[in-house]
């Protein structure tokens, strides 16, 4: 990764793009944004924090985050996005402290006046670590198998559980789901995103993967999205993005939020990807989603349901995007009792009694492997309803600590166990339910 921005030296084609209070939006060549990743590096230098040392960071707004993020990876420092200030703070301490110490933190990079937990590290000032003056330095160049940040997963428990995200592993994805999953390149596509960062769809869908393939990228704060939902498509239309991504819940609130006039004011001609995932998937909802923004040109094709798993690092299947997404029509009786036998010649409508419509979330991603197991670990067969393992380049090799039902999740051949229920069907996943739900 920082092989590639530094080859941003005396690039003046547009890297980011990031959105402010009052809407005016702030462009940074590649050129800019390496500058400012080599200022936070020697900012968090100046911070005394050293290569292979561990700083929790808070995923704040991303003109603020994404240079003091690669700045961390640029210095050789390893960045743990932490959620920002919101909600409950008592809430909000608990949990980042829980997570620094989980990661084993030296530190805690807070944006100024936010008072740091008790016992989640030094502290330092992340506006400060942004600020540093200008300074030309060669980056660390870590091998394949070193950690280059932590990530969190909630896992089955719903605990956070740290996961320490492989270079190598980084690298591949990248590459998996830019080059081979969406063919996307610089001369044609440009990325939009409003997503939390501390989150693995945000932070290595929209910050780390399209660098790999240089694919510019607009940022929006999380908080202006929730203020209104309806900004995520009138921003792809302004900025002509082709390429966003979004949990099932956001395409919902966008379809009920805005109106018919303003729908149709709106240009989606241009769109190639509108990618859903990080929860069940709704098809009553892409439909929804589609018939709302038909006016505005959106093609059907651009939905593009997937799934993925922090432990895989983003991704591990993608419906494919020269095609509208795929449905299955099941009995339920038969779903419930563990296999998904196919209704022909669907009359009834979504949600009728006897039948269960589930979304396609498309073939694993080149370099990816998934079954379908009992609960004895045997491989089932087509239809047949198990639990979901993964394999790939992508997937963590072990996760902090020594938590055992952590570690039973990965096990020592590579295969991870998502704790979700699904089947394949074509060479396709479909996602089911999680496997605490069904039992």
């Amino acid at each position: 990764m920082n092989d590639v921005v530094a080859n941003y030296e005396g690039d003046h084609a547009p890297a980011h793009e990031y959105a402010g209070e009052n809407g005016e939006w702030t462009t940074l060549s590649r050129h800019d944004l390496l500058r400012a990743v080599q200022s936070s590096a020697q900012g968090w230098r100046e911070a005394g924090l050293q290569a292979g040392d561990r700083v929790a960071v808070e995923a704040t707004d991303p003109h603020i985050f994404v240079p003091a993020f690669l700045g961390a990876l640029w210095a050789g420092v390893v960045p743990v996005p932490v959620p920002p200030t919101a909600g409950s703070r008592a809430a909000w301490s608990t949990c980042v402290a829980a997570m620094a110490r989980a990661a084993q933190a030296n530190a805690i990079a807070l944006r100024a006046g936010t008072e740091p937990p008790t016992g989640s590290g030094r502290p330092i000032v992340l506006d400060t670590v942004v600020a540093a003056s200008p300074e030309k330095s060669d980056p660390y160049r870590p091998g394949p198998d070193e950690t280059a940040y932590v990530q969190f997963s909630g896992g089955r428990t719903g605990n956070p559980r740290g996961i320490p995200a492989r270079v190598g592993a980084v690298q591949a994805y990248g590459m998996a789901i830019m080059r081979d999953g969406l063919q996307s390149g610089p001369a044609t596509d440009r990325g939009l995103s409003w997503l939390p960062l501390h989150h693995d769809m945000g932070l290595v869908g929209f910050v780390l993967a399209p660098l790999l393939v240089r694919v510019p990228v607009s940022f929006m704060p999380t908080r202006s999205f929730v203020r209104d939902p309806g900004l995520w498509l009138r921003a792809i239309s302004e900025r002509r993005a082709t390429i966003s991504f979004a949990p099932n819940f956001a395409f919902d609130l966008s379809a009920h939020r805005i109106s018919p006039e303003e729908a149709a004011a709106l240009d989606l001609s241009h769109v190639y990807v509108l990618g859903c995932g990080a929860e069940p998937i709704n098809n009553s909802v892409l439909q929804r989603f589609l018939n709302t923004f038909a006016p505005a040109g959106l093609n059907p094709e651009a939905l593009t349901p997937c799934y993925g798993l922090t432990e895989a690092t983003f991704a591990v299947t993608l419906s494919p995007a020269s095609r509208r997404y795929r449905t299955d029509h099941v009995q339920a009786d038969a779903l419930s009792a563990g296999h998904a036998t196919p209704i022909e010649n669907v009359t009834a409508t979504e949600g009728s009694d006897g039948v269960e419509t589930l979304v396609s979330c498309g073939p694993p991603l080149r370099g990816h492997r998934i079954v379908i197991r009992d609960t004895t670990g045997a491989t089932l067969g087509e239809r047949a309803v198990g639990e979901i393992w993964v394999s790939g380049p992508s997937v963590a090799h072990a996760y902090l600590g020594a938590d055992p039902e952590a570690h039973n999740s990965i096990g020592p051949d590579g295969w991870l166990r998502t704790g979700d229920l699904g089947y394949l069907a074509d060479g396709e996943l479909f996602v089911t339910s999680r496997v605490s739900e069904s039992t």
